[in-house]
C-alpha cells in the first residue's frame, strides 16, 4: 500500500491546484496580513486612537508569528475547509472516472480496499501539507514582522494552537470522506463540488426551517417564551449538524478576541472560545460522520461494477 500512497502523492505533487493552495496558505495570505498590519501601523500608531497601546496590540494580533499561524488555522482554513475537501476528493476519486482510469486501475483486480485506503491516506496527507504550509508561512513572515516593529516576539498560546491544529486536521477526515463518496457516486466534478460545499448546509437549513413549524402561533403573551424555546431547540439540534462541528480552528480566534476584549475593555464575544468539552464533542460528531461516509463509500467501491 505504501507504493500506492507514493504514486498518489507523486501524482498530486505534479498538480498546479495543490501548489496553488500551498502558495495561498503559506505565502499570499500571510504577506497580505503583514502588509495590512504595516498599513494599519502607519496610520494609527502614536495617534489618539492608540490610547492604552490598544492599536499596537491589535497590530500584533495580525502580524505576530503566533497570530499568523493561528489565522491560517482559525481564519483561512474554515473558509476553505469544504472546498479543499471537494478538490481533493475530485482529484483522487472523481478524476479517475472523468479520464476513464478506473478500468485501467481495477481491471488488474487489485485489493479495492487498499486502493481506497491509499487514496484516503494521501488525501489526508495533502490536507496536512496545506495546513503545515500555512503555519510555516505564518512563522516565517511573523519573524519578519518582529524587526519591522509590528510584533515583539513569538509568544502566544501555542499550547492550544498545536493540539487544536492536530484535531482540526483529523476532523477533516469527515468532509474528505464525504468528498470521496460524492465523487465516487457522481461523474460530474460540478455535482461533486455542489454536493460537498452546498449540500450539507442546504440540508441543515431545511432541518432548521422545519423546526420553525413546531412553534405555536405567536402572540404578544407567548412571544418571549416561543423565542427561548426556538433558541433552545436550535442549539440542541445544531450540536448534531455536520458543518458546525468541523470548524475547530475558529475557537483559537474566538479565544484571542475574548482575551483582547478583556484587556481592552471592548466587547469581543463574536466567535466561540476554547471550551474543550465542546471541542471533544465536535471531534466525536465528526468521527461519526466520517465513519458513516467511509462505510458507504467502501461498500459501494467494493461491490459496484467498474464505471466508465
Amino acid at each position: 500500500m505504501l507504493e500506492m500512497i507514493g504514486a498518489e502523492w507523486f501524482k498530486a505533487f505534479k498538480k498546479k491546484r495543490f501548489w496553488g493552495m500551498v502558495i495561498l496558505f503559506g505565502l499570499i495570505v500571510p504577506v497580505f496580513q503583514l502588509f495590512s498590519a504595516g498599513f494599519l501601523s502607519s496610520r494609527v500608531t502614536g495617534t489618539i486612537v492608540d490610547q492604552g497601546n490598544t492599536a499596537a496590540r491589535a497590530i500584533a494580533e495580525i502580524a505576530s508569528p503566533y497570530s499568523l499561524a493561528r489565522n491560517a488555522v482559525g481564519g483561512l482554513l474554515p473558509l476553505m475547509l469544504l472546498p479543499l475537501a471537494a478538490i481533493v476528493g475530485i482529484f483522487l476519486i472523481g478524476e479517475e472516472r472523468t479520464f476513464k482510469m478506473w478500468k485501467t486501475i481495477l481491471i488488474a483486480n487489485p485489493d479495492r480496499l487498499k486502493v481506497l485506503a491509499s487514496k484516503f491516506i494521501t488525501g489526508m496527507l495533502i490536507l496536512g501539507a496545506i495546513i503545515l504550509a500555512g503555519i510555516v508561512g505564518g512563522l516565517v513572515f511573523g519573524a519578519i514582522a518582529i524587526p519591522l516593529g509590528l510584533a515583539s516576539s513569538f509568544a502566544g498560546d501555542w499550547g492550544s494552537l498545536i493540539p487544536i491544529t492536530l484535531l482540526q486536521w483529523l476532523v477533516l477526515a469527515a468532509p474528505l470522506s464525504l468528498g470521496f463518496l460524492i465523487s465516487w457516486l457522481f461523474a460530474s466534478p460540478a455535482l461533486a463540488v455542489i454536493g460537498v460545499v452546498v449540500l450539507p448546509s442546504l440540508i441543515e437549513g431545511i432541518i432548521t426551517a422545519s423546526l420553525l413549524f413546531q412553534l405555536n402561533r405567536v402572540s404578544a403573551l407567548n412571544a418571549a417564551f416561543q423565542a427561548d424555546r426556538l433558541k433552545e431547540t436550535l442549539t440542541e439540534w445544531q450540536r448534531f449538524f455536520f458543518t458546525p462541528n468541523l470548524n475547530l480552528g475558529q475557537r483559537l480566534i474566538g479565544q484571542s478576541l475574548q482575551n483582547f476584549g478583556l484587556e481592552s475593555g471592548l466587547p469581543a464575544n463574536i466567535l466561540p472560545s476554547i471550551e474543550w468539552d465542546k471541542i471533544w464533542w465536535s471531534v466525536g460528531a465528526a468521527a461519526v460522520y466520517a465513519l458513516i461516509f467511509v462505510a458507504i463509500t467502501t461498500w459501494s467501491f467494493r461491490t459496484r461494477d467498474i464505471h466508465e
